[in-house]
Protein backbone atom coordinates (compact mmCIF):
# COMPACT_ATOMS: atom_id res chain seq x y z
CA UNK A 1 0.00 0.00 0.00
CA UNK A 2 1.38 3.42 -0.96
CA UNK A 3 1.92 5.83 1.92
CA UNK A 4 2.60 9.55 1.97
CA UNK A 5 3.83 11.78 4.74
CA UNK A 6 1.28 14.36 5.85
CA UNK A 7 2.17 17.76 7.26
CA UNK A 8 3.45 17.30 10.81
CA UNK A 9 5.45 19.21 13.43
CA UNK A 10 7.79 16.18 13.58
CA UNK A 11 10.89 15.60 11.49
CA UNK A 12 10.37 13.02 8.73
CA UNK A 13 13.24 10.48 8.58
CA UNK A 14 12.11 8.52 5.53
CA UNK A 15 9.73 5.66 4.82
CA UNK A 16 11.73 3.10 6.82
CA UNK A 17 12.02 5.02 10.09
CA UNK A 18 9.06 7.39 9.80
CA UNK A 19 8.77 10.44 12.02
CA UNK A 20 11.43 11.29 14.59
CA UNK A 21 9.05 10.96 17.55
CA UNK A 22 7.83 7.54 16.36
CA UNK A 23 11.37 6.35 15.68
CA UNK A 24 12.57 7.52 19.10
CA UNK A 25 9.81 5.49 20.76
CA UNK A 26 10.75 2.44 18.70
CA UNK A 27 14.43 2.77 19.66
CA UNK A 28 13.36 2.89 23.32
CA UNK A 29 11.29 -0.28 22.95
CA UNK A 30 14.11 -2.07 21.13
CA UNK A 31 16.72 -0.95 23.68
CA UNK A 32 14.82 -1.50 26.94
CA UNK A 33 12.39 -4.27 25.91
CA UNK A 34 12.96 -7.92 25.20
CA UNK A 35 13.28 -9.75 21.91
CA UNK A 36 10.27 -11.96 21.19
CA UNK A 37 9.31 -14.49 18.55
CA UNK A 38 5.68 -13.81 17.72
CA UNK A 39 5.00 -17.50 17.11
CA UNK A 40 5.85 -18.10 20.80
CA UNK A 41 4.11 -14.95 22.08
CA UNK A 42 0.82 -15.03 20.18
CA UNK A 43 -0.91 -13.66 23.30
CA UNK A 44 0.90 -10.35 22.69
CA UNK A 45 0.94 -10.21 18.89
CA UNK A 46 -0.95 -7.12 17.66
CA UNK A 47 -1.73 -5.21 14.44
CA UNK A 48 0.49 -2.32 13.40
CA UNK A 49 0.51 0.71 11.11
CA UNK A 50 2.93 1.51 8.33
CA UNK A 51 5.17 4.54 8.74
CA UNK A 52 3.83 7.72 7.18
CA UNK A 53 0.11 8.00 6.55
CA UNK A 54 -2.28 5.30 5.38
CA UNK A 55 -5.44 6.64 3.80
CA UNK A 56 -7.30 3.54 4.98
CA UNK A 57 -5.49 2.03 8.00
CA UNK A 58 -8.24 -0.55 8.56
CA UNK A 59 -7.81 -2.00 5.06
CA UNK A 60 -4.03 -1.92 5.45
CA UNK A 61 -4.13 -3.77 8.75
CA UNK A 62 -6.57 -6.37 7.39
CA UNK A 63 -4.29 -6.98 4.42
CA UNK A 64 -1.15 -7.36 6.56
CA UNK A 65 -2.93 -9.74 8.95
CA UNK A 66 -4.59 -11.74 6.16
CA UNK A 67 -8.07 -10.94 7.47
CA UNK A 68 -11.33 -9.80 5.94
CA UNK A 69 -13.73 -7.27 7.42
CA UNK A 70 -17.37 -8.17 7.85
CA UNK A 71 -19.52 -5.17 8.85
CA UNK A 72 -22.55 -6.19 10.91
CA UNK A 73 -25.53 -4.37 12.38
CA UNK A 74 -24.98 -6.04 15.75
CA UNK A 75 -21.27 -6.67 16.27
CA UNK A 76 -19.47 -7.02 19.58
CA UNK A 77 -15.99 -6.46 20.95
CA UNK A 78 -15.92 -10.20 21.65
CA UNK A 79 -17.84 -12.83 19.72
CA UNK A 80 -18.78 -14.75 22.87
CA UNK A 81 -18.59 -13.28 26.34
CA UNK A 82 -18.33 -16.76 27.84
CA UNK A 83 -15.04 -17.14 25.96
CA UNK A 84 -13.52 -15.37 28.99
CA UNK A 85 -14.67 -18.11 31.37
CA UNK A 86 -12.04 -19.68 33.63
CA UNK A 87 -11.61 -21.05 37.14
CA UNK A 88 -11.25 -17.44 38.35
CA UNK A 89 -13.99 -15.80 36.26
CA UNK A 90 -17.61 -16.92 35.87
CA UNK A 91 -19.40 -14.91 33.13
CA UNK A 92 -22.80 -15.89 34.54
CA UNK A 93 -22.08 -13.75 37.62
CA UNK A 94 -22.03 -10.65 35.40
CA UNK A 95 -25.26 -8.70 34.76
CA UNK A 96 -26.80 -9.78 31.40
CA UNK A 97 -26.82 -6.17 30.15
CA UNK A 98 -23.06 -5.89 30.72
CA UNK A 99 -22.43 -9.15 28.86
CA UNK A 100 -24.79 -8.01 26.09
CA UNK A 101 -22.77 -4.82 25.61
CA UNK A 102 -19.59 -6.78 24.93
CA UNK A 103 -21.34 -9.13 22.49
CA UNK A 104 -23.47 -6.45 20.77
CA UNK A 105 -21.42 -3.27 21.17
CA UNK A 106 -22.61 -1.70 17.91
CA UNK A 107 -26.18 -1.73 19.26
CA UNK A 108 -25.21 0.93 21.82
CA UNK A 109 -24.54 4.64 21.53
CA UNK A 110 -22.60 6.44 24.22
CA UNK A 111 -22.35 9.70 26.08
CA UNK A 112 -18.90 10.37 27.50
CA UNK A 113 -17.37 12.70 30.08
CA UNK A 114 -13.62 13.12 30.52
CA UNK A 115 -11.53 14.48 33.39
CA UNK A 116 -7.76 14.86 33.45
CA UNK A 117 -5.71 15.37 36.58
CA UNK A 118 -4.51 18.98 36.40
CA UNK A 119 -0.80 18.14 36.67
CA UNK A 120 -1.10 15.65 33.77
CA UNK A 121 -2.99 17.95 31.36
CA UNK A 122 0.20 19.45 29.85
CA UNK A 123 1.43 15.91 29.14
CA UNK A 124 -1.89 15.07 27.49
CA UNK A 125 -1.69 18.11 25.23
CA UNK A 126 1.89 17.29 24.27
CA UNK A 127 0.90 13.68 23.49
CA UNK A 128 -1.98 14.93 21.35
CA UNK A 129 0.25 17.40 19.46
CA UNK A 130 3.09 14.93 18.82
CA UNK A 131 1.23 11.66 18.22
CA UNK A 132 -2.52 11.35 18.70
CA UNK A 133 -3.99 13.80 16.19
CA UNK A 134 -1.56 12.77 13.46
CA UNK A 135 -2.15 9.04 13.98
CA UNK A 136 -5.87 9.21 14.82
CA UNK A 137 -5.03 7.07 17.82
CA UNK A 138 -5.21 7.33 21.63
CA UNK A 139 -6.69 10.80 21.21
CA UNK A 140 -8.20 11.03 24.70
CA UNK A 141 -10.50 14.11 25.03
CA UNK A 142 -8.70 16.81 27.01
CA UNK A 143 -11.75 18.88 27.89
CA UNK A 144 -15.32 17.80 28.81
CA UNK A 145 -16.65 20.10 26.05
CA UNK A 146 -14.71 18.08 23.45
CA UNK A 147 -17.38 15.39 23.72
CA UNK A 148 -20.41 17.69 24.08
CA UNK A 149 -21.72 16.81 20.61
CA UNK A 150 -21.45 13.09 21.21
CA UNK A 151 -19.32 10.26 19.92
CA UNK A 152 -19.86 7.70 17.18
CA UNK A 153 -19.13 4.02 17.73
CA UNK A 154 -18.29 1.62 14.90
CA UNK A 155 -17.51 -2.08 15.42
CA UNK A 156 -16.20 -4.24 12.56
CA UNK A 157 -15.51 -7.97 13.07
CA UNK A 158 -12.40 -9.30 11.32
CA UNK A 159 -12.14 -12.94 10.24
CA UNK A 160 -9.53 -15.24 8.75
CA UNK A 161 -9.90 -17.28 5.55
CA UNK A 162 -11.80 -20.03 7.36
CA UNK A 163 -14.34 -17.52 8.70
CA UNK A 164 -13.01 -17.70 12.27
CA UNK A 165 -13.43 -14.49 14.23
CA UNK A 166 -9.96 -13.14 15.06
CA UNK A 167 -10.66 -9.68 16.45
CA UNK A 168 -13.08 -6.76 16.37
CA UNK A 169 -12.16 -3.24 15.37
CA UNK A 170 -13.70 -0.51 17.53
CA UNK A 171 -13.37 2.97 16.06
CA UNK A 172 -14.77 5.95 17.94
CA UNK A 173 -15.01 9.48 16.56
CA UNK A 174 -16.03 12.81 18.06
CA UNK A 175 -19.14 14.10 16.30
CA UNK A 176 -18.18 17.77 16.54
CA UNK A 177 -14.71 17.50 14.96
CA UNK A 178 -15.06 14.08 13.25
CA UNK A 179 -11.64 13.26 14.72
CA UNK A 180 -10.86 9.67 15.65
CA UNK A 181 -10.53 9.19 19.40
CA UNK A 182 -8.97 5.79 18.96
CA UNK A 183 -8.77 2.72 16.82
CA UNK A 184 -8.74 -0.38 19.02
CA UNK A 185 -8.61 -4.07 18.11
CA UNK A 186 -10.31 -6.35 20.65
CA UNK A 187 -9.76 -10.06 21.09
CA UNK A 188 -9.00 -12.52 23.88
CA UNK A 189 -5.60 -13.84 24.91
CA UNK A 190 -4.07 -15.99 27.63
CA UNK A 191 -1.01 -14.26 29.13
CA UNK A 192 1.46 -16.87 30.42
CA UNK A 193 1.89 -15.15 33.77
CA UNK A 194 -1.81 -15.60 34.59
CA UNK A 195 -2.87 -18.60 32.50
CA UNK A 196 -6.52 -17.63 31.99
CA UNK A 197 -8.35 -15.74 29.19
CA UNK A 198 -8.09 -11.95 29.29
CA UNK A 199 -9.29 -9.10 27.12
CA UNK A 200 -6.59 -8.10 24.61
CA UNK A 201 -6.83 -4.52 23.30
CA UNK A 202 -4.31 -3.32 20.71
CA UNK A 203 -3.90 0.25 19.50
CA UNK A 204 -1.84 0.10 16.26
CA UNK A 205 1.11 2.49 15.99
CA UNK A 206 3.77 2.88 13.28
CA UNK A 207 5.71 -0.43 13.16
CA UNK A 208 4.14 -1.60 16.42
CA UNK A 209 1.36 -1.13 18.92
CA UNK A 210 0.33 -0.10 22.38
CA UNK A 211 -1.30 -3.24 23.78
CA UNK A 212 -3.27 -3.67 26.98
CA UNK A 213 -4.04 -7.06 28.56
CA UNK A 214 -6.97 -6.80 30.99
CA UNK A 215 -7.97 -9.42 33.55
CA UNK A 216 -11.77 -9.84 33.95
CA UNK A 217 -13.26 -9.81 37.46
CA UNK A 218 -16.94 -10.42 38.27
CA UNK A 219 -18.15 -8.43 41.27
CA UNK A 220 -20.96 -9.38 43.64
CA UNK A 221 -23.21 -6.57 42.32
CA UNK A 222 -23.09 -7.99 38.77
CA UNK A 223 -20.57 -5.44 37.52
CA UNK A 224 -17.53 -6.32 35.45
CA UNK A 225 -14.06 -5.01 36.19
CA UNK A 226 -11.20 -5.22 33.69
CA UNK A 227 -7.82 -4.65 35.31
CA UNK A 228 -4.45 -4.23 33.60
CA UNK A 229 -2.08 -4.60 36.51
CA UNK A 230 0.84 -7.00 36.74
CA UNK A 231 4.27 -7.38 38.28
CA UNK A 232 6.34 -8.75 35.41
CA UNK A 233 6.46 -9.54 31.71
CA UNK A 234 3.76 -12.10 30.90
CA UNK A 235 1.23 -10.65 33.36
CA UNK A 236 -1.80 -8.54 32.47
CA UNK A 237 -0.71 -4.95 31.90
CA UNK A 238 0.46 -2.38 29.39
CA UNK A 239 2.94 -3.27 26.64
CA UNK A 240 4.60 -1.52 23.73
CA UNK A 241 5.40 -3.86 20.85
CA UNK A 242 7.68 -3.37 17.86
CA UNK A 243 7.63 -5.39 14.66
CA UNK A 244 10.77 -6.92 13.22
CA UNK A 245 11.99 -9.19 10.46
CA UNK A 246 11.41 -12.95 10.16
CA UNK A 247 8.75 -13.09 12.86
CA UNK A 248 11.01 -11.55 15.51
CA UNK A 249 10.20 -8.30 17.31
CA UNK A 250 10.53 -6.54 20.64
CA UNK A 251 8.12 -5.93 23.52
CA UNK A 252 8.35 -3.62 26.52
CA UNK A 253 6.25 -4.20 29.64
CA UNK A 254 5.36 -0.87 31.27
CA UNK A 255 4.58 -1.79 34.86
CA UNK A 256 3.96 1.83 35.92
CA UNK A 257 0.93 2.20 33.59
CA UNK A 258 -2.29 0.60 34.89
CA UNK A 259 -5.95 0.73 33.88
CA UNK A 260 -9.21 -0.20 35.53
CA UNK A 261 -12.50 -0.35 33.64
CA UNK A 262 -15.77 -0.93 35.45
CA UNK A 263 -19.00 -1.67 33.53
CA UNK A 264 -22.18 -1.77 35.60
CA UNK A 265 -25.92 -1.17 35.75
CA UNK A 266 -26.80 1.68 38.11
CA UNK A 267 -29.81 2.09 40.42
CA UNK A 268 -31.86 3.59 37.56
CA UNK A 269 -31.16 0.48 35.46
CA UNK A 270 -28.83 2.45 33.16
CA UNK A 271 -25.70 0.84 31.77
CA UNK A 272 -22.58 2.83 32.60
CA UNK A 273 -18.80 2.48 32.50
CA UNK A 274 -15.86 4.08 34.29
CA UNK A 275 -12.33 4.02 32.91
CA UNK A 276 -9.36 5.07 35.06
CA UNK A 277 -5.75 5.31 33.86
CA UNK A 278 -2.92 5.64 36.40
CA UNK A 279 0.80 6.27 36.16
CA UNK A 280 2.92 5.12 39.14
CA UNK A 281 -0.34 4.97 41.10
CA UNK A 282 -1.34 8.58 40.36
CA UNK A 283 -4.59 9.18 38.44
CA UNK A 284 -3.90 10.57 34.97
CA UNK A 285 -7.43 10.73 33.54
CA UNK A 286 -10.89 9.29 34.06
CA UNK A 287 -13.57 8.63 31.46
CA UNK A 288 -17.21 8.00 32.31
CA UNK A 289 -19.74 6.58 29.87
CA UNK A 290 -23.49 6.28 29.66
CA UNK A 291 -24.22 3.39 27.30
CA UNK A 292 -27.55 3.59 25.51
CA UNK A 293 -29.12 0.63 23.73
CA UNK A 294 -30.13 1.90 20.28
CA UNK A 295 -31.19 -1.38 18.72
CA UNK A 296 -34.08 -3.26 20.31
CA UNK A 297 -32.47 -6.55 21.27
CA UNK A 298 -32.85 -8.73 24.35
CA UNK A 299 -30.05 -8.40 26.88
CA UNK A 300 -29.03 -12.03 26.84
CA UNK A 301 -25.52 -13.42 26.61
CA UNK A 302 -24.26 -16.62 25.07
CA UNK A 303 -23.03 -17.51 28.55
CA UNK A 304 -26.61 -17.84 29.67
CA UNK A 305 -27.10 -20.80 27.40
Amino acid sequence: MMTTAPTSPNLWLGTKRGYLTDHATQVWVRTTGRKVAWAEHAWLDSPWLNTGHETDPVAGIAQRMGLTTSPATSAGLVERFDGLASETFDPEQVHPEVASFYERTSAYSMDIWSKWALHFQPFGRMLSWMFSRRLGQLNIPLDPLDTSNGMTSEVVPMRDESGLHRCSLWRRRLVGSDSTVYLGYYSTAVPPGLGVPCVHVAFPLPNGSATVILRPVAKSDGSLELISRGRRFGDPGFYFTLRGDNGIGHARFVRSATERIRVFVDKENTLRAEHNFRWFGARVFELRYKLNREVDQPATSSSAG
